[in-house]
């Protein structure tokens, strides 16, 4: 399935009841051309170390609440998919230098 609009999210880390700075985590929720959305999100804890750290999620399955979409982050997708999301999310972890804020980042600039 194609991937029509992309809009990236944040929340508070995990304990924390609010953002502060970059203490947060970062995720993009797309929408599908069969309008279903999920969240894509990379984290130390997510996936698998074969199978990467970039994961995709059902949005009916996340409780969303605490999720906040980010000021002027909607775009509309023209040719990408769902893989092409978890590809640019990456596949390890690194705290410093490839975490959830570079993945969401790199995912929101594809075409």
């Amino acid at each position: 399935m194609r991937v029509v609009k992309a809009t990236r999210y944040e929340r508070p880390l995990q304990g924390l009841s609010v953002t502060l700075g970059l203490l947060k985590h970062s995720g993009v929720v797309v929408t599908l051309t069969n309008g279903r959305t999920y969240l894509i999100h990379k984290g130390s804890q997510f996936g698998t170390p074969t199978g990467g750290q970039t994961v995709v999620v059902d949005t009916r399955h996340m409780d969303m609440s605490r999720w906040t979409p980010v000021y002027s982050t909607t775009k509309t997708v023209s040719w990408s998919k769902v893989t092409d999301y978890v590809k640019a999310g990456g596949h390890e972890y690194h705290t410093l230098l490839d975490n959830c804020h570079g993945a969401a980042s790199r995912m929101m600039r594809l075409p």
